[in-house]
Parts: C-alpha cells; sequence; structure tokens
C-alpha cells in the first residue's frame, strides 16, 4: 500500500474508482486494466500523475482515488467554493452547505449542476484545496489540462480524503487527467519581486446601474486630487444598451471611445466592465437569436441565474456555436478599439453550466476552456479581470480575479439570511472570502477583494477601517467607488499612512477561530497583522517588542471587527 508522509501526518493510500456511465469499477490497486480500460495513477511526494487509455469510445464520467489521513493532531480541511462569490473557509468539522430557499440563486455561488454529490459527514472543495496537521499545511494543486475539472472531499470522523476527476465525456484512446502538486510550503510567497499595487476606481458601488457620460467624466475631473494616482478607471454595468446587447446606450452621446481617450489623457488606463456569455429577455440576441442560447437534451431554455436588477431571469450563450464566437469576438474587438485597457469580464460560472452545445462531447473544462480562450485572445495584452468565475489556478488563465462576493455598504445582510443566500452581497461575505483566499494573492494571478469604502456608510468605525486595511496591506490590487467629491477625509488619512508600508508582502497566514493572523516583511521592517472577524471581543496574545502602527493601540484586548498592525524593525 503506498503511503505518503508530509512532515506531522501520512497519506495512506485506500483504491481507485472508476465511474462508467452505467456502472462503478473499484480497485485497492493504484491501477487497474481490463480489455476495454487501463488506469494508473503515480505516486512521489511531490506529485500524483494520473492518465487513463481506452481501446473503444468509452464514457468517463469520473475517476477517483482515496486516502486515509493519518495524523496525531486535529485535521483541518480547507473548503474553497466553486467560484468568486462561492463561500471559502478553513474547517476542523462537516459544515452541511446551504442552500438558498430561492432556488435560481443557487447558480450564483454553487456548483451550477451540484456534479459532486457530498456524503454524510464529509465537506467538499474544488479546484484545489489543503489539509492541515499542527501547524502543517499540505497543498493540493493542480495543473490545469484543460479536460478534466478537480474536486477534493474529507470525511472529519472516517480522515478519508478523496480526490475526484471530473471528466464528463466519451473517451477513446489516452487521457492524461491528473498532474498534482502537493505543497508543504506555500512556495509563492517567497516571490522575490512582487507586482506594484494597483489602484481602481470603479462606478458600480455607489451609482450601480445609473451611469452616465457626465457621472464618469466628472468623477475623473477630480480623480488628480487623491493622494496616490489611479492605474485603472472603470466603467462598470449601465454604459451597453442590455445584457448581452454590448453597444453604448444613448446615456453615453459621445461613445466610449471618446469615454476612453478622455480617461488616456487624464494619465490612467480606461476599464470596462462586461458580461460576455450571458444574456436577459429584453435583449435583442435573446429575441432574435433563440438558437444561440444554451438549451438540454429537450430543446428547452437552461436559466444561468436571476438578477432582478436586469429582467429578471437570464441565460447562458452556447459558446461553442461558431456564430457566438463570431459575435463576441467582434464585441470585444470593439470595446478593444475603443482603447479599453482592463476588460471586468462578469458571470464567468455560466460557462460551467451544462446543457445541449453544439459541439458534442466536451468535458465542462473543456467548454469553459473555450471561453476563456476567446476571452484570452480578443484581449490580447490587456488586462483580463474574471468575477463571478471559477477558481482555476493557472497563471495563464486570469490577471486579476474576484475572489469574494460583492461587497456592500453595511456588514451583514438580513435579506441573505433569510433567503439563506451566503452569496448575498455584504462586507462580512465579501471580506471573509478575501481573508481566506488571500494566499492566492500574485501565485497565479492578482487577488481582487473588492471595494473599500472611503466615504461614509452604515459601517462602524472598525468595521470601514478592517476593511480598508486589509484590502490595501494584503493585495496588490485595491479598488473603490465613491464619489471623489464624497470621500471622506480620516479614509484618505488612513490611505496616506497605508502607503508607508506599500512594498509590504505577506509571508505566512493562520486562522485559529474567527482571529485571523498575517505576517510578512516590507523592505525594512517585520509586520504583524491580527483581525478580530467577530461580533464580539477577542484577546490576543501578543509577542513582546511589537510597536503598534496606523494607531493601533498596544493591547491584546480587541474590540468586534478590529484589525490591529504592529511592526518589529
Amino acid at each position: 500500500m503506498t503511503s505518503l508522509s508530509f512532515n506531522s501526518f501520512t497519506l495512506n493510500f485506500q483504491g481507485l474508482e472508476i465511474s462508467l456511465k452505467d456502472k462503478k469499477i473499484t480497485s485497492a490497486e493504484e491501477y487497474y486494466d481490463d480489455p476495454n480500460i487501463k488506469v494508473k495513477f503515480s505516486f512521489d511526494n511531490n506529485r500524483i500523475l494520473g492518465h487513463a487509455f481506452t481501446d473503444k469510445l468509452l464514457y468517463i464520467d469520473n475517476i477517483s482515488l482515496s486516502f486515509k489521513v493519518i495524523c496525531a493532531n486535529k485535521i483541518y480541511f480547507y473548503k474553497n467554493g466553486f467560484q468568486s462569490w462561492s463561500p471559502s473557509e478553513e474547517l476542523s468539522h462537516p459544515v452541511k452547505q446551504a442552500k438558498p430557499f430561492f432556488l435560481p440563486l443557487k447558480k450564483h455561488f454553487l456548483d451550477p449542476i451540484s456534479y459532486i454529490k457530498v456524503p454524510p459527514g464529509s465537506s467538499l472543495s474544488h479546484f484545489f484545496t489543503y489539509l492541515r496537521c499542527g501547524e502543517h499545511k499540505l497543498y493540493f494543486i493542480p495543473k490545469d489540462n484543460h479536460e478534466t475539472i478537480t474536486h477534493f472531499t474529507f470525511n472529519f470522523q472516517k480522515k478519508e480524503f478523496r480526490i475526484i476527476l471530473e471528466v464528463g465525456k466519451e473517451v477513446l484512446g489516452e487521457i492524461n487527467f491528473l498532474e498534482l502538486n502537493l505543497l508543504t510550503d506555500w512556495v509563492y510567497w517567497r516571490n522575490t519581486s512582487p507586482p506594484d499595487r494597483q489602484f481602481t476606481w470603479c462606478s458600480w458601488y455607489f451609482y450601480y446601474r445609473k451611469i452616465d457620460e457626465k457621472i464618469i467624466l466628472d468623477n475623473l475631473s477630480k480623480a488628480n486630487k487623491l493622494p496616490f494616482k489611479l492605474n485603472y478607471f472603470q466603467i462598470d454595468d449601465g454604459w451597453q444598451e442590455s445584457i448581452g446587447d454590448w453597444k453604448e446606450n444613448k446615456k453615453f452621446p459621445a461613445g466610449l471611445k471618446e469615454m476612453a481617450s478622455q480617461i488616456k489623457d487624464a494619465g490612467i488606463k480606461p476599464g470596462i466592465w462586461i458580461a460576455p456569455f450571458v444574456v436577459e429577455k429584453k435583449s435583442r440576441i435573446f429575441q432574435e437569436k433563440k438558437d444561440w442560447i444554451l438549451k438540454n437534451e429537450k430543446g428547452k431554455l437552461i436559466t444561468a441565474g436571476f438578477n432582478p436588477l436586469w429582467s429578471g431571469f437570464f441565460y447562458t450563450l452556447d459558446i461553442t456555436r461558431p456564430e457566438v464566437q463570431d459575435y463576441l469576438s467582434e464585441r470585444l474587438d470593439y470595446l478593444k478599439q475603443c482603447g479599453f485597457n482592463l476588460f471586468k469580464c462578469d458571470f464567468l460560472y455560466s460557462l460551467l453550466i451544462k446543457g445541449n452545445h453544439y459541439q458534442k462531447n466536451l468535458s465542462r473544462n473543456e467548454v469553459l476552456q473555450t471561453g476563456i480562450s476567446l476571452l484570452k485572445k480578443m484581449v490580447g495584452k490587456e488586462v483580463l479581470l474574471g468575477c463571478g468565475a471559477p477558481l482555476l489556478l493557472s497563471p495563464d488563465t486570469y490577471d486579476i480575479l474576484r475572489i469574494g462576493t460583492d461587497t456592500a455598504n453595511h456588514w451583514s445582510n438580513i435579506l441573505g439570511f433569510l433567503l439563506n443566500y451566503q452569496a448575498m452581497p455584504s462586507v462580512y461575505n465579501a471580506l471573509h472570502n478575501t481573508l481566506t483566499r488571500q494566499f492566492l494573492d500574485g501565485a497565479f494571478f492578482l487577488n481582487d477583494p473588492d471595494v473599500a469604502y472611503l466615504r461614509k456608510t452604515n459601517l462602524s468605525y472598525h468595521q470601514n477601517r478592517t476593511v480598508i486595511i486589509n484590502n490595501y496591506l494584503l493585495f496588490y490590487y485595491f479598488s473603490f467607488s465613491d464619489p471623489i467629491d464624497l470621500i471622506d477625509q480620516k479614509n484618505l488619512n488612513l490611505l496616506q499612512e497605508l502607503q508607508n508600508y506599500k512594498d509590504f508582502k505577506v509571508e505566512n497566514s493562520t486562522i485559529t477561530d474567527n482571529i485571523f493572523y498575517f505576517e510578512g516583511k516590507t523592505l525594512s521592517e517585520n509586520i504583524y497583522i491580527w483581525v478580530n472577524f467577530s461580533f464580539e471581543p477577542a484577546i490576543v496574545d501578543l509577542p513582546a517588542n511589537l510597536i503598534p502602527i496606523l494607531n493601533t493601540e498596544r493591547t491584546g484586548a480587541f474590540k468586534p471587527y478590529e484589525t490591529k498592525v504592529f511592526k518589529k524593525t
């Protein structure tokens, strides 16, 4: 029996399972061989490789392998959500994934087809995960092979860890379905040249869809009042005729090319929002090109979600249709020719909705890669910011990736609680995800933690400071949406002080109950950050010789939602 040992725990191989269309095959060995299909895994202490070979056309649903985890201490399992807006956290016990009472909202943050049925006592992670035993972590990071999707489950009572490779297509010949890197150290923190911090003004979180040419240009004219230089000035939802009809509406009479030109004249790069793969019911595309819309096997349209700001239910385009690719290529090329340098592409999870695609026998990942490849081709050297997007860990997918839900100008949302909807926009939902996914920043893409509020809001003093401090120090991409005239001078002063630590880089993090801890370095100082992510006060046993900064009190007593920052020279 194969055993893999890492620091304080061991993985003992238990067996593999092959799920075909009409049966399941199990094997206690690392391989399986019959006249129709051959499957083999190989192991070393750094990688797990898997490949299969079929002698005839054979539908493979998934292939999985299981391990018994041996550890003297309590085992923690990292649950990564399916996409940007999905809850993610480190778990010490199984937590059943809540489903919203209004089921169409399920597609907004869970796997839209609920591919993995999670057994009782287990929790599920998509795309990547880690196990923690005491202070030691073991990261499982798959190399994207563009064919399969990797899922993980962990049964806390049995200490059984499963790696599930979603194939979902007919296979003839060889398929290399797994290359999984096992890391005992998050090596990406050792990058010696972190990127410069990027600053973006975005129109969404104050104006929402009520934007026009005058609003954009009025804020642009005041950008030089800021104590930092903006890298991007991004026009969000509200510029287009409808969702699916990507032409500027009557609120932008001078046209997008002129808007982009004026933004560039101000020394800032222009950005634009688009949800390329979805359409709403009132769009001309939906009304005139029904054959472009993804349908099920019975020819019924498949909804991609529900948005009350649009015309209710919306739908996904069949990206495998050549005419859909041509249409989106033409629209994206138009926006590029207008001069935009940043493309915020939203609702990308819609590519993973299963349906009766024009091009047959594609896995879900192959459909996703068809859409992503089109975006990358059309955006070219410009910046692609993914939102509502699957968490693919690949340097060739996104330049920037939203890693949490949409935020809001309130800490929590009672409507989300009543609907049992964990992706409801709120600071709590957004910040919780961004803290638990912080370690991704700069590894495969820049993290987008969503905006910090610089104007006065419903947030408490500590809630607001916690968002600003963490969004600045922990991430290389900082954005805000406030009308520049409404920015609170106290928040600008805080940002000016944070600029003294602009070269700060995170090198370690831990989570203990509701206390998040991050440590790292500037060029000359060690920096230590504690976040009390609880509605109750907390006590932290602080090390000696720490110097408080950013108006932090030198005490281990934390108020609810308070962040404290210290340095050691």
